[in-house]
């Protein structure tokens, strides 16, 4: 039996699930905002999708994370542990991943 249809993933489910995944690499303290780093705009680590910025282009979806990092990370590595499981999460919601840009804005204990 063949079911026809189409499944379709709203931008901001991807937002929220990029913004999900980055907040659990080890070494991410929390998401910011990019436009301000005062402690209002912070977000707890996993909640909402604030610090995570889409931008759809004919090429396909470019992503951009800001994070506070834990002091004593290796900022190369988190930013590419970041990319990495970005990538493989949102491989499978069907839409065009262009670019995974990380910006780590911060440093605090």
């Amino acid at each position: 039996m063949e079911i026809r249809g189409k499944v379709t993933v709203s931008k901001r489910v991807v937002l929220q699930l990029a913004a999900y995944v980055a907040a659990r690499c080890d070494g991410v303290k929390c998401l910011v905002d990019k436009n301000s780093g005062d402690i209002i705009s912070r977000v707890i680590t996993g909640k909402g999708e604030k610090g995570v910025y889409l931008n759809s282009t004919k090429q396909g979806l470019e992503l951009e994370i800001c994070v506070i990092c834990r002091y004593g990370t290796d900022a190369e590595e988190l930013c590419a542990d970041i990319k990495k499981r970005i990538t493989a999460e949102l491989e499978g919601t069907g839409f065009k991943l262009r670019q995974v840009k990380v910006n780590i804005l911060d440093i605090e204990k």
